[in-house]
């Protein structure tokens, strides 16, 4: 899909029990693959590549969010985003609260295991708790893995290669964990 203004993929409204296995996106407008709200479900083994040139500056290539006009209720939460392929996006995996109408933030949001590559940044986390970012591949990318307005976060077994910075903290954090990662 070479469409530049939609989700080539969205999971919207608090759609739960969802499942996304195996499949191939190139190109969007927006994020390939978009939660928003949405809850017990999976991200697995998918292959999310831009085609375009221009990177878009909010966008990423598989989302876990909370915006208000996308109609849920409750936050994000109880998703994996595992063994996916991701190159060429503003942000790799982004997990985010983009609207303050709901209270709280997403939560057990587990990116495990991906190849993320040639995004400004690979794992991009703002409001999040209860989550694990472990075994992931990072390489060239301006940053590895950001996060901010995160409670009990885990970080560990990452291979991160970056041109700026390979894990920056930078907004309220507490319980944070960051073990075993190889950080080049």
């Amino acid at each position: 899909n070479h469409n530049d203004s939609y989700n080539n993929l969205a999971i919207y409204a608090d759609t739960s029990d969802f499942h996304i296995i195996g499949n191939k996106f190139v190109g969007g407008g927006h994020s390939p693959i978009s939660c928003s709200p949405a809850h017990n479900g999976e991200i697995i083994s998918n292959n999310v590549e831009n085609s375009l040139t221009v990177l878009l500056s909010n966008e990423g290539g598989i989302e876990a969010e909370w915006k208000d006009t996308h109609n849920g209720t409750q936050v994000s939460h109880d998703i994996v985003i595992q063994g996916n392929v991701i190159k060429g996006y503003s942000y790799g995996v982004l997990v985010t609260k983009r609207d303050e109408i709901v209270s709280g933030n997403n939560y057990n949001i587990n990116i495990l295991g991906n190849i993320v590559t040639n995004c400004n940044n690979a794992i991009f986390i703002d409001s999040l708790q209860n989550s694990n970012i472990n075994d992931n591949s990072i390489s060239d990318s301006v940053v590895g893995i950001e996060f901010s307005g995160v409670n009990t976060l885990n970080i560990s077994n990452n291979f991160v290669s970056t041109s700026t910075g390979a894990i920056w903290q930078k907004g309220n954090a507490s319980k944070i964990n960051i073990l075993g990662n190889n950080l080049i």
